[in-house]
């Protein structure tokens, strides 16, 4: 006879308690074995093993359902956790939106702007194309003090024209002196920006909220057939 292991010995060894036991049972996803109403539950090492499986796929973030329905078909595990990276995916990238909009609004309150009036993207995004370029020509020309100005009140609070100065500097160490602008393009959320270098071509990203920029990266780029 296969030898069965007390509610107590399965806690132990899975470091989990009676109470997820039960409910697992409850749920249908493992199958105790009972003598009598008053003796504790026992599990055979079929059910044992079945519950380090769920155990394991929980710490996965497989919902009680997700695991049901995979024991239930022939749906592979792999099948499973990609539709789980799926799904976490999209709600990432929603929460990442509801995010964006919510700093946006905080921005424009802050600019006394009103947020609830009515934008024409296409202008929007329109003018803060306009809005790059001409921030970029400010920091071309070295003055730094005019770059900042293209930030929200709340961003120059931070970036100091001291501090574009230092990121000038090393900019001109990695690409040489930077003098022209080759394009300005709008791809998704942020305007791309790239500048000429005597040595490589400089890419800027800037992040806008409405006629603000909020922040900005940048990329040396080694190889560039733009003129």
């Amino acid at each position: 006879m296969e030898e069965l292991m007390s509610i107590s010995e399965v806690c132990r060894k899975f470091h989990t308690t009676s109470r997820t036991l039960r409910f697992y049972e409850k749920e249908g996803l493992i199958e105790s074995f009972r003598e009598k109403e008053t003796l504790p539950r026992r599990y055979t090492p079929e059910e044992v093993e079945k519950l380090r499986k769920i155990l394991i796929l929980r710490s996965l973030n497989l919902s009680v359902k997700d695991i049901k329905e995979l024991f239930r078909s022939d749906q592979g595990i792999s099948v499973a956790i990609r539709s789980k990276i799926v799904k976490i995916s999209t709600e990432l990238h929603e929460k990442e939106i509801q995010l964006r909009n919510l700093e946006r609004a905080v921005t424009l309150l802050a600019e006394n702007k009103d947020i609830f009036e009515e934008e024409d993207e296409v202008a929007v995004r329109t003018r803060q194309m306009e809005l790059a370029y001409s921030a970029t020509e400010k920091l071309l020309e070295e003055d730094f003090t005019g770059f900042t100005e293209f930030f929200s009140h709340d961003t120059r609070k931070y970036l100091t024209s001291g501090f574009i100065q230092a990121f000038a500097e090393d900019m001109k160490k990695l690409n040489g002196k930077l003098y022209k602008i080759k394009e300005c393009l709008m791809i998704e959320d942020k305007v791309h920006v790239y500048i000429a270098g005597t040595s490589r071509t400089l890419l800027v990203k800037y992040i806008f909220h409405d006629e603000f920029i909020v922040a900005f990266t940048f990329d040396s780029l080694l190889f560039d057939v733009r003129r």
